[in-house]
């Protein structure tokens, strides 16, 4: 993060005067960053609020809600908050934690994530190789689900191997869950499943983006866990989320959300989250309601998906915010 922000304030010189810089919070010294290089260039400075730092962590059992590190990243945020002309925020109900350190409703615009429709694209080897299997498994009467994303602490995919465990011993055959990604907590999945004997999952490697799409239609099903951590109350706005809906597949969304894109699509089920007999429940669901029965639901996703987040009108709405404090 350091090394991040250092580079940013070396290379900004090169760079011409902008009319306005916006510091997203993927971490908060890019955000730094982006203050300082607005305040050397006496130019507006916007915060784009993508996480809750250091809530999220605070939540996530990472730091200590007391600790000094929390206490000097919540001092950051505080100071990023109240220096900024405009806070955007990706996250729904962000407004209620943002008002809470003292920035007026007048100031927080709510612009989410978005969707567009994707372009056609070639698939590499390796994708192709799993699109093939996976099309296989599906020639033989499976139902094959598929999670596509990092295998991070908050993602819970753990939850999804111990779904595959419940099935296997209810003796529900012919649904097969396929893992896309890498992550921190990957190795650990994978352990699990070969702790558990699991002969119904399969763990791949990263796909570049363009091809997720690809993945994505060659599957019946896509899977969505979230861990119950109370800084979630907040919202999401998960790009992951969104490619899931667009594909036009049935979501199995794990999580405790309050704005869950899933419910409000009607999009697929929802379930209660870290429960992997609520998630195998569902997923035996989907596999009775048959071909049609999913393509109904996955189409109702689609369809919301693309009226709410088309990215053409969300960009559109970004710059009218930028706009407003540009001038």
């Amino acid at each position: 993060m350091a090394s991040y922000a250092a580079g940013v304030l070396r290379i900004q010189h090169r760079l011409t005067r902008p009319d306005v810089v916006i510091g997203s919070c993927v971490h908060p010294l890019a955000v730094v960053a982006a203050w300082l290089i607005g305040a050397v260039r006496r130019v507006p400075f916007v915060f784009e609020v993508r996480d809750l730092w250091p809530q999220t962590l605070v939540d996530m059992g990472a730091l200590p809600e007391r600790g000094p590190i929390a206490y000097a990243l919540r001092a950051v945020e505080r100071f990023l908050y109240h220096r900024s002309r405009l806070v955007i925020s990706l996250l729904p109900g962000a407004a209620e934690y943002i008002t809470a350190t003292g920035v007026p409703p007048s100031k927080i615009v709510y612009i989410p994530n978005g969707i567009a429709r994707p372009a056609p694209a070639a698939l590499g080897p390796a994708t192709s190789a799993l699109v093939g299997r996976i099309g296989s498994w599906r020639e033989d009467g499976d139902l094959v689900a598929g999670y596509i994303g990092s295998h991070g602490a908050a993602n819970g995919v753990d939850i999804l191997v111990r779904a595959a465990a419940v099935l296997r011993d209810r003796g529900v055959g012919g649904i097969t869950l396929v893992f896309v990604g890498d992550g921190p907590d990957k190795e650990r999945c994978e352990q699990l499943a070969r702790d558990l004997g699991l002969a119904n999952v399969l763990f791949c490697p990263p796909v570049p983006k363009r091809e997720v799409p690809g993945v994505l239609e060659a599957l019946d099903v896509t899977l969505f866990p979230l861990r119950d951590v109370p800084v979630f109350r907040y919202g999401i706005s998960s790009n992951k989320l969104f490619d899931y809906l667009a594909s036009g597949r049935p979501v199995v969304c794990a999580s405790a959300l309050l704005n869950n894109p899933v419910r409000a699509s009607g999009g697929g089920i929802c379930v209660r989250p870290e429960a992997p007999g609520a998630m195998a429940d569902a997923l035996a669901e989907l596999a009775d309601l048959g071909p049609a029965g999913r393509a109904e639901i996955g189409a109702r996703g689609r369809n919301w998906v693309y009226q709410h987040h088309d990215i053409t009108v969300l960009a559109e709405q970004f710059l009218q915010a930028l706009d407003s404090v540009a001038k």
